[in-house]
């Protein structure tokens, strides 16, 4: 059922060029209501009307109307502040709500439209959003278990907050009621009804704390001392991407925890690694672990994430022989036929080697040189191995070649380290005279 305007919100916009359509929603600073834009409701009213003439010369009436609704933002998220005589402070923060949301300028910040220009003002007017926020789940089903799409469609956020950290403005609360789906897929920032300058950012006002309980840090919410920083946007913003990776929230003393179930959930997630150690350094129950300290801080992050990715993880060689005579190549058992399910025997002088992987590694991939036909390799790292690389007899013959790709994935990224190199494989008059093995 649709929320109609209450009497009073209609009687508060009355000359206002707003007309009250249905209510959006509300909480402790105000109710917002869709709107038209009366000019807008009058050129459609009177292209209803029979043998309406434009009032555009050369023009059709049609295309007045939709010219009118096009370039006069023709419908609006209208906000209406609560006012109580008790409570004199409401007019103040909906005053530097207003001016904020006319002063900060970005494509991922809510869009000023118009406001009342009495002095407090009594309404404001901003770009309305139909797709709604990132509270709704069916705009959050796309990033669960994708940290690349959440660091690179909530980048632009970061850097909105960064132009506000610049000005020494903090918003205070950042979460996902206040972020919007535009029609194009962007996310924007709104609700600026506790953005203050960093001077002033540990006020808090009568009528309310300024913030949200579940996306403000500890040492904001139980300190004793209420001290917004631009760290706290950075803090909430985190809390967020972990949201939309996770489905759910996350407490920072338990994000240690959450995080080695996230690995386990989405082992081949690209960027997990990555965009978990970014979380880290956010959300944390301190202000002085939290090193990145500001939007312009957070975006270098994200850059350095997202581009590693775009060009793919660098290769490290862990290992590399090569046989340059017959007599120090290495041959396979052969058993004959093999069962899935048999275990393969390793090779002698391939197996039990030590190698050193100097960075997280969640994907190790070999290449073997060999000679011979029909047979089967398997590569084996810190006891995590490959699937069977089966060689046909008409494969190989006597010329040497290397083969395909054998790849061991792991369930969580490899921490650096030593692990125990094992190649196992069988095969009919087959040997091995060359391995390379890479960890990426």
């Amino acid at each position: 059922m649709t929320d109609l305007p209450s009497d009073d919100a209609r009687q508060r916009l009355e000359g206002s060029g707003w007309i009250p359509l249905r209510e959006l929603g509300s909480g402790g600073g105000g109710v917002v209501l869709l709107c038209a834009r009366q000019r807008v409701v009058a050129a459609f009213d009177a292209y209803g009307t029979q043998n309406a003439e434009s009032p555009t010369p050369g023009t059709s009436m049609l295309e007045y109307v939709l010219g009118a609704a096009r370039e006069q933002d023709g419908i609006a998220a209208v906000k209406l502040p609560h006012f109580e005589s008790s409570h004199p402070e409401g007019k103040e923060r909906f005053r530097r709500e207003v001016e904020a949301t006319e002063q900060y300028e970005h494509p991922a910040l809510i869009r000023f439209i118009d406001r009342d220009p009495d002095n407090p003002p009594r309404w404001l007017a901003m770009e309305y959003h139909a797709r709604g926020n990132l509270a709704a789940p069916a705009n959050r089903t796309r990033y669960l278990g994708e940290p690349l799409t959440i660091l690179g469609d909530l980048r632009p956020l970061a850097e909105a907050l960064g132009v506000l950290h610049q000005r020494e403005a903090v918003h205070r609360d950042v979460k996902p009621k206040n972020i919007f789906v535009a029609d194009n897929g962007h996310l924007v920032l709104g609700d600026f009804g506790i953005v203050v300058p960093s001077p002033e950012a540990s006020h808090l006002t009568v009528i309310e704390p300024a913030h949200s309980r579940d996306w403000v840090p500890d040492w904001v919410q139980f300190g004793e001392e209420r001290k917004y920083t631009t760290a706290v946007d950075v803090f909430a913003l985190a809390k967020v991407m972990y949201y939309l990776l996770a489905g759910e929230n996350v407490m920072a003393s338990q994000l240690y925890r959450e995080i080695e179930t996230i690995h386990g959930k989405y082992p081949k997630a690209r960027g997990l690694a990555a965009t978990l150690a970014l979380l880290q350094k956010c959300i944390v129950d301190r202000e002085d672990k939290c090193t990145i300290q500001d939007g312009a801080m957070l975006v270098k992050e994200i850059d350095t994430i997202l581009t590693v990715a775009s060009i793919g993880p660098p290769k490290q060689l862990v290992f590399s022989c090569l046989s340059t005579h017959a007599s120090t190549d290495m041959d396979l058992v052969d058993q004959g036929a093999l069962a899935p399910e048999d275990r393969l025997p390793s090779v002698p002088r391939l197996s039990g080697l030590q190698v050193l992987f100097t960075r997280p590694t969640e994907r190790i991939v070999a290449r073997a040189r060999i000679s011979g036909m029909d047979g089967v390799l398997q590569l084996e790292v810190g006891h995590r191995v490959s699937e069977r690389l089966e060689i046909p007899a008409c494969a190989v013959a006597a010329l040497e070649v290397w083969t395909d790709e054998l790849v061991v994935r792991t369930d969580k990224p490899l921490t650096p380290g030593w692990y125990e190199l094992v190649v196992r494989g069988a095969g009919h008059r087959m040997s091995i005279s060359g391995l390379v093995v890479y960890a990426e």
